[in-house]
């Protein structure tokens, strides 16, 4: 619900909120909540792709006006799948949500636990330069919580009304087992649909190859870091049954082959990509 309320409250005060001092005061009124909090819905804001902040000022993103727009929105509750599987690939992909963007992009554990991922993490620091203080490492711990907590639905069903899972913990793509130990979730994504992948995938080449190649191999778009493989955890067959059907989906904008052994896509060169990343609103109708 934040998000939400957070979008509709730029929408209406202007690009100020959330960062100077009487926007935050704004925010604080209209919300009826603290200014800790006020800066933590700015935080998951910028975070989830819902906020974009240049220069001291913030404005809402065209995925939040896509999804919150008060007379256009397509999701005005974010009660879609749809919705959560976006909010997901915009914060895993982004390098600047260190921490869910290595879980999903560069730790390579099926199963884990809390101990696990720390050392493949300080492993992961050492080995890029990224040097890790005591004080560092005590905001790792507890980032890891944070990050596993968002994505992991509490074993306990009988909830109290004040004790809510993250909407996020809805995708299943983490699970705790009765031993305590963590594993990610690589079968089937029945809630996750097709045109939402392939706008995903748009990106992602777009990005790999500054718009310069017309082919992908399906090895990139399974295994490489941001591919929608790595960031949706897909398995090989269950990614290569759905971008078979990719030329179809795309209206022949994108077509996929099996040659000698080497699984491919192509992309013709006059093919609309701003039309292909926003395919996956057509979910949402």
């Amino acid at each position: 619900g934040w998000l939400e309320k957070g979008h509709h409250i730029v929408e209406n005060r202007g690009e100020h909120t959330f960062v100077s001092d009487a926007g935050i005061e704004t925010a604080i009124a209209d919300l009826g909540v603290g200014r800790n909090m006020v800066k933590a819905i700015r935080h998951w804001g910028i975070a989830a792709g819902f906020f974009e902040l240049n220069d001291g000022i913030l404005k809402n993103s065209e995925t939040s006006k896509t999804l919150l727009d008060s007379e256009n929105g397509k999701d005005p509750y974010l009660e879609s799948m749809t919705s959560l599987w976006k909010i997901h690939y915009e914060m895993v992909k982004s390098p600047k949500n260190t921490l869910l963007h290595w879980m999903f992009n560069y730790f390579n554990e099926t199963v884990f636990d809390k101990s696990l991922m720390f050392n493949r993490l300080m492993e992961f620091m050492d080995k890029n330069e990224m040097p890790v203080s005591d004080k560092k490492a005590d905001t790792i711990h507890k980032d890891i919580t944070v990050a596993l907590a968002t994505y992991c639905p509490k074993k306990n069903t009988a909830q109290k009304d004040d004790d809510i899972s993250s909407p996020l913990a809805e995708l299943n793509l983490i699970k705790l087992s009765e031993d305590n130990r963590y594993s990610f979730n690589l079968g089937e994504k029945r809630t996750l649909e097709n045109k939402l992948i392939v706008s995903c995938l748009i990106d992602f080449w777009e990005t790999k190859s500054a718009g310069s190649k017309q082919t992908l191999k399906f090895e990139n778009a399974l295994h490489d870091p941001n591919s929608p493989g790595r960031i949706f955890l897909m398995s090989e067959t269950d990614l290569s049954e759905r971008l078979s059907k990719i030329e179809e989906i795309t209206n022949g904008a994108v077509s996929w082959s099996e040659t000698a052994g080497i699984q491919q896509l192509s992309i013709r060169p006059r093919a609309n990509k701003s039309d292909l990343l926003c395919l996956w609103e057509e979910c949402l109708s």
